[in-house]
């Protein structure tokens, strides 16, 4: 049959840092029978040893004397400069591993980035990884592009654990800013809570879905519907204030007519029955305005991923998009978008 996987004691999670806990290994045959001295009774004994996996700041914590090989530490920079995620594992403290984790990026972030930026809003990548990686994903999607370094500055955070994104939405909210956070992972519910507009995706995980208000459930969750989403509430809100304004007009000039006021000075007075029907006008024409929204179709990202100086908007936007590493990448790791490790 299959074996059991060892039994794990004293289990912690940190979030945005890593875990740590007691696993009971298996010793081999006839290990450790001079120390017992009872003929080997203890073959089948499990020697406890304490794993902690997570990020370098986490395994620093645990490793011996605080400090990390600097031969390891290389490494780590080397696979964070070329988009990976560095992932350290740690037995009983000694650096055992170092894991080099990589997702592909999902069909569409980049058009969608490229739509976003387009249509006047700043956008920015919050994520637990190390600065290094993050701005490899960023370049890949477009965020950065490398020719605008002074705007750029600041639109990647790099090394966030989850409080230290409430603490950033925050800011940008006193600011004045309205904030649409995007992402899917655990430590993304926190933010997504603290955002104006929470969105996750139809794959995220539970907690995320929950705490979100909006979930791409579309199909497979596209990343492009977020540009529905955004699109078709301007739409919307845009129909409202049509409506508001027609119904106001339409009423102030209507309303004293059927009142009377022409009487004096032309002799008219409107039929109550004349009355009633333009009172129906005001309501079926403000429903008939809304039906147009049925006519609206999703806008057209375009596939390039460059920014032209024509079409990188500059100064303020009226929303921020922050989103989550994970939202870019293919699977729920934990990385974030602003309109999200």
């Amino acid at each position: 049959g299959e074996e059991a996987l060892p039994a794990v004691e004293q289990f912690e999670a940190v979030s945005g840092m890593g875990v740590v806990g007691r696993v009971a290994v298996p010793r081999a045959a006839g290990e450790g029978k001079d120390d017992a001295g009872d003929d080997g009774e203890d073959a089948a004994a499990a020697a406890a040893v304490t794993v902690a996996i997570g990020n370098m700041k986490w395994v620093l914590q645990h490793a011996e004397e605080k400090k990390i090989p600097a031969s390891v530490v290389r490494l780590g920079a080397q696979y964070n400069r070329t988009g990976f995620v560095a992932v350290y594992v740690c037995i009983d403290g000694r650096i055992a591993a170092v894991l080099a984790l990589s997702d592909a990026l999902k069909p569409g972030a980049k058009e969608l980035v490229r739509w976003i930026s387009a249509n006047g809003m700043q956008l920015r990548l919050l994520t637990g990884d190390s600065k290094a990686s993050a701005e490899y994903t960023a370049r890949e999607v477009g965020i950065l592009s490398g020719a605008y370094e002074e705007e750029e500055e600041g639109v990647v955070q790099a090394d966030m654990l989850p409080q230290d994104k409430i603490r950033y939405i925050k800011r940008l909210q006193e600011e004045g800013h309205s904030v649409l956070f995007i992402g899917d992972g655990i430590n993304d519910a926190p933010a997504l809570a603290q955002a104006d507009v929470g969105v996750s995706m139809t794959k995220g995980t539970d907690v995320a879905i929950e705490t979100a208000d909006v979930v791409l459930v579309n199909g497979t969750g596209s990343i492009q519907d977020l540009a529905t989403v955004i699109d078709l509430s301007k739409t919307t809100i845009s129909r409202i204030k049509i409506n508001f304004a027609w119904a106001l007009v339409y009423n102030v000039i209507s309303i004293p007519v059927a009142a009377g006021i022409l009487y004096p000075a032309f002799q008219f007075l409107l039929p109550p029955v004349a009355a009633a029907f333009m009172m129906g006008c005001s309501s079926s024409s403000v429903v008939l305005s809304s039906l147009w929204l049925k006519r609206y179709g999703k806008p057209e990202l375009q596939s390039e991923n460059s920014f032209s100086s024509e079409e990188r908007p500059l100064g303020s936007r009226e929303m921020t998009v922050v989103a989550s590493d994970e939202v870019y990448n293919g699977s729920s790791d934990d990385m974030d978008l602003e309109i999200g490790d």
